[in-house]
C-alpha cells in the first residue's frame, strides 16, 4: 500500500509540474520543441533502463560484459519459445510509436489550449480503459465500479460543456437572481474545440496503448529488458521526426513573438531540460506502477492529478481564473474527485463471495508468475489483498459520499458567488 501511495503520489506531482511548466513556458514566448523534449525523456529513459538491466547482470552473479549485456537484452517468451522473432521485437515498437505520438500531441495541445481542460479530456481514457480491461484482460464483476465510471462520465461532460451552452445557462442563473456578476469570459471557441479534439485522441490512444503495454509488461521477459526496448523505439521515432518538425505551433501573437526574441537561449534550455527531466520521470514512475499493480491504478493519479493542475493553474496563471474558478469546472471536478475515489476502491472488491475480476480467457497468462508483485498475499488466495490493504478512513461509506457532496456544492455555489471578473487578468 505504501509503496502505491508513493508512486502516486510521485506521479501526480511530476505530471502537475509538467503540465504548468510546458504551459508557462510556452505563454512566455520560449521557443521550446516538444519532438526535443520528447527525444531527451525517452533517451534519458533508455539510460536509466539500461542502468537498472546491467545491475540485475550483476545481481544475477555475472560480469558486466557486453557479451552478457546483449544476452540480457534479447527478448524471449518462455510461455511460446516459438514465438517468431520478429513479431516478439514489433510487439514493443507499437506501442512505443504511440506513446511517442501522445506526447506529441500532449505538448502540442499545451499550445492551444489550458492544462486542465487538456488534462480532463484526456481523463475520458479511464472509462475507456476499464471497458478495454473488461473484454480482454478481466471481466469487472462489480457493479458499484461500473456505476462509478458513469458518474465520472457525467462529471467530464459537466466540465466539459460548450461556451455557448455555458454562456446560456450563467445568464439564465443571473437572470433568475441567483447571482450578480459578469457571465463567464469567452474560453476562445477555436481553441477550446481543438483543445478537445487532440484530448480526446490522446484518450483514444492511450486507453489502447497502455492496456497492450500492460499485456507485454507482464509477460515472463524481464522487466528492465521490456523498458530498453520501449525506450530505445521511443527515442528512435522521436530522433527520426526531429527532422521534419519540431512540435512547435506557429503563434500569432506579438507579444509571444517579442518574448520570443528576447527571452535568452540559455532560459530555453534550462526550461527545456527540466522539462525532459521531468517527463522522464513521469514516464519511469507510470512504468512502475504497471509492474506493482497494473494500469488502472495509474489512471487514479491521472484524476488526482487534474485537481493538482487546477489549483495551480487558477494560482499561477491569472489569465486562466476564469476558466478554472466557475460553477462547471468546480462541479465537475469535484464529481470526477468523488467519481475516482469510489471506483478506485470498488474495482478490487469482491461483490458478494465472489471475486470482482474474473481472467478473460485470451490465451494471454496476465498473472506474471514469475513477479512476485503481480502476485497476491499469502494465504490471500481471492485475490483481495489490495482491498483489505485499503485504509478504514479511505473506503467510500454513504456518510462520507454525502459529506463530500456537500463539500462539493458548497464550493459550487462559492464559486458562482465569487466568480473571477472577466477583465481580470
Amino acid at each position: 500500500m505504501r509503496t502505491s501511495v508513493s508512486l502516486l503520489s510521485a506521479f501526480v506531482c511530476f505530471e502537475t509540474v509538467r503540465a504548468l511548466l510546458l504551459y508557462g513556458a510556452v505563454q512566455s514566448g520560449l521557443k521550446i520543441s516538444p519532438t526535443a523534449v520528447t527525444f531527451w525523456a525517452e533517451f534519458l529513459k533508455l539510460s536509466v533502463s539500461t542502468l537498472f538491466l546491467c545491475r540485475q547482470i550483476r545481481k544475477d552473479g555475472r560480469s558486466l560484459t557486453f557479451k552478457a549485456f546483449f544476452e540480457a537484452a534479447q527478448l524471449a517468451d518462455a510461455e511460446n519459445p516459438n514465438a517468431s522473432a520478429f513479431k516478439l521485437y514489433a510487439s514493443y515498437a507499437l506501442p512505443a510509436a504511440l506513446y511517442f505520438i501522445n506526447n506529441i500531441l500532449y505538448l502540442t495541445g499545451l499550445q492551444v489550449t489550458s492544462p486542465s481542460l487538456l488534462h480532463v479530456t484526456i481523463l475520458a481514457k479511464l472509462p475507456l480503459t476499464a471497458i478495454l480491461h473488461h473484454y480482454l484482460i478481466r471481466s469487472q464483476k462489480n457493479g458499484k465500479a461500473w456505476i462509478s465510471l458513469g458518474v465520472l462520465c457525467v462529471g467530464l461532460l459537466i466540465f466539459q460543456i460548450p461556451q455557448s451552452v455555458k454562456n446560456w445557462m450563467w445568464s439564465f442563473i443571473t437572470a433568475v437572481g441567483v447571482v450578480s456578476t459578469d457571465k463567464p469570459r469567452e474560453n476562445g471557441p477555436s481553441n477550446e474545440v481543438l483543445g478537445l479534439l487532440i484530448g480526446s485522441t490522446i484518450a483514444v490512444i492511450s486507453a489502447f496503448t497502455s492496456t497492450y503495454t500492460e499485456t507485454i509488461l507482464k509477460r515472463s521477459t524481464n522487466f528492465w529488458t521490456a523498458q530498453v526496448w520501449l525506450y530505445l523505439y521511443g527515442s528512435l521515432f522521436a530522433f527520426i521526426s526531429a527532422f521534419f518538425w519540431d512540435g512547435r505551433v506557429k503563434h500569432d501573437k506579438d507579444g509571444n513573438e517579442n518574448a520570443s526574441k528576447i527571452a535568452s537561449a540559455s532560459i530555453t534550455m534550462l526550461v527545456s531540460a527540466v522539462a525532459s527531466i521531468v517527463t522522464a520521470a513521469t514516464g519511469l514512475v507510470v512504468a512502475n506502477i504497471l509492474k506493482k499493480k497494473d494500469n488502472l491504478v495509474r489512471l487514479v493519479g491521472v484524476a488526482a492529478a487534474i485537481v493538482s493542475i487546477a489549483l495551480w493553474q487558477g494560482l499561477l496563471f491569472a489569465d486562466l481564473r476564469s476558466k478554472t474558478i466557475n460553477v462547471f469546472t468546480v462541479l465537475g471536478l469535484g464529481t470526477i474527485s468523488i467519481a475516482t475515489w469510489t471506483y478506485n476502491y470498488y474495482k478490487d472488491q469482491q461483490p458478494g463471495n465472489g471475486a470482482a475480476y474474473t481472467p478473460v480467457e485470451n490465451g494471454i497468462n496476465l498473472d506474471g508468475d514469475e513477479d512476485e508483485d503481480n502476485k497476491p498475499d499469502a494465504g490471500n488466495a481471492s485475490g483481495t489483498a489490495d482491498q483489505d490493504k485499503t485504509p478504514s478512513y479511505l473506503v467510500p461509506t454513504w456518510p462520507r459520499l454525502i459529506g463530500a457532496t456537500v463539500v462539493v456544492l458548497l464550493l459550487t455555489a462559492l464559486s458562482a458567488m465569487f466568480q473571477p471578473s472577466s477583465s481580470e487578468k
